[in-house]
């Protein structure tokens, strides 16, 4: 795909994603409606039900029907896919923009100042799994000062706590390159002080690459906050495919890993703008 428009190869790797995905998700075994029937208790014939459903479809003419109908219905609730997911997504977003924008707040001042990298290091290591229960814990039994079922709160402290450490380390790691500079010697030794140095010789120079991240550590995270959210029961795009694995609803889980997959993709995308937008060098 090279010499093709960057939005082009994006589009197509999303393609990609969505039919390749369908495809595993078409070959497991086991009939959806079996869930369906057991759930419901519906006395309508399978073959009535396979053909309201799409399911009687083959492959690509019903790839093509659920591209044209907004990426096909629920099959346990019969809701159209893609207008429930992006209300779902929206959840997500909020829940990631504001763990990135907490984890940049913390991690730029304690960068700069040089300080906390130990603490840094040891944030980067705690996962999501065992921060988020011992938060439940903390502030549910023996700190019972807020609801933390469906608390968003705790939620965003949950992710922004390695990706502060991330973050602090990253940061620290390219200002000192920066700091060991002739142009950041030359601008200490012309009277500049050494915090206005920073912001502007060594920080400015280098956020070109951090933007790049930025943009490509968002795209991730909003694909992978499905397991906060199921921790804290929050509504988002996370909880609604693991519900639909479990009911196995092949739309929505088809629908749920296209957006997810777009959205790491798009953050990647979004990270090369960036970097290009700051320093088109």
């Amino acid at each position: 795909m090279t010499g093709r428009p960057a939005w082009l190869r994006t589009l197509l790797l999303i393609l990609l994603v969505f039919v390749s995905s369908r495809m595993l998700l078409r070959s497991l075994p086991g009939d959806p409606l079996e869930t369906l029937i057991a759930e419901t208790g519906t006395s309508l014939p399978r073959e009535v039900l396979r053909h309201e459903l799409g399911l009687d479809l083959p492959f690509w003419p019903s790839l093509a029907h659920d591209l044209k109908n907004g990426l096909g219905k629920s099959i346990t609730t019969g809701d159209p896919v893609l207008p429930t997911l992006l209300s779902r997504l929206i959840n997500t977003i909020l829940l990631s923009s504001s763990a990135m924008l907490a984890a940049l707040a913390v991690a730029l001042p304690v960068a700069l100042l040089g300080a906390g990298q130990r603490a840094a290091r040891i944030a980067v290591i705690l996962p999501t799994t065992w921060t988020g229960p011992l938060l439940l814990y903390l502030f549910g039994v023996l700190i019972p000062w807020v609801e933390v079922q469906g608390s968003s709160v705790l939620a965003c402290l949950t992710l922004a706590i390695p990706l502060t450490g991330g973050w602090v380390r990253l940061i620290g790691m390219r200002v000192r390159e920066e700091t060991r500079e002739p142009h950041f010697r030359t601008a200490l030794g012309k009277g500049l002080s050494r915090p206005r140095a920073l912001l502007k010789h060594a920080l400015a120079p280098a956020a070109g690459a951090l933007l790049a991240v930025l943009g490509t550590q968002w795209g991730a995270l909003l694909g992978g906050t499905f397991i906060v959210e199921t921790i804290f029961d929050l509504e988002g795009l996370g909880t609604t495919w693991i519900r639909a694995v479990l009911q196995r609803d092949y739309p929505m889980v088809e629908g749920a890993t296209f957006i997810g997959a777009s959205t790491c993709l798009l953050g990647v995308a979004m990270g090369d703008w960036l970097q290009s937008w700051w320093d088109p060098r």
